[in-house]
């Protein structure tokens, strides 16, 4: 018999003496619970005009899920679809001609309805070269045999889609580093090239 994927639908309800952004905290907290528990999707009841629901801005509850959820699927296909799409007009109208390529990158995991609402917006637009990357804080640090962090631009790659690079660091240019800090490097996961 098939495992029955379970999922939550969360009406992010704001909870009188509470704010909107505790009823986002709530709403974290429950994501994270659900993801803990082994459920598969969180979705939001999107309602309007309504002072009790902080669920009208679907696409802002689905961001800060995402980020603070790591394998929960949040949003939907038609949502990645109509981001996209509208972004597209938009640059047209400015530019009058759509890219040739696209690069889209997050802080936070895309899910499959994400790539597949990304992946159709860009194909009606008749772009066919799409990379989706995600970049996010590693703390995997590199160190060099002087008393300075890595170089700037430094890159480790794992294998063809995993990598680490240094966007801060040692600049040879001013032979020192800017700022007392402990450069931390970006982990770029090239999801789909």
């Amino acid at each position: 018999m098939a495992a029955i994927n379970y999922s939550v639908l969360d009406l992010a309800t704001v909870i009188q003496g509470h704010s909107i952004a505790d009823s986002f905290n709530y709403s974290v907290a429950n994501a994270q619970q659900a993801e803990a528990l082994g459920y598969t999707r969180y979705w939001f009841a999107e309602h309007h005009n309504m002072v009790s629901v902080a669920s009208s801005a679907t696409s802002l509850l689905i961001g800060h899920i995402a980020g603070k959820t790591s394998t929960i699927r949040v949003g939907s296909e038609a949502q990645a679809f109509d981001l996209l799409d509208h972004s597209l007009k938009e640059y047209f109208e400015a530019l009058k001609v759509y890219p040739q390529r696209l690069v889209l990158h997050k802080t936070s995991n895309f899910n499959s309805n994400e790539i597949e609402g990304f992946k159709e917006a860009a194909y009606k637009n008749n772009i066919h070269a799409v990379d989706l990357v995600t970049i996010m804080r590693s703390d995997l640090r590199l160190y060099r045999e002087t008393m300075y962090p890595p170089l700037r631009g430094t890159m480790a790659s794992f294998d063809d889609k995993t990598h680490l690079l240094y966007t801060r660091g040692f600049v040879p240019f001013y032979n020192t580093y800017p700022g007392s800090y402990i450069p931390s490097p970006n982990r770029n996961q090239i999801v789909q090239s």
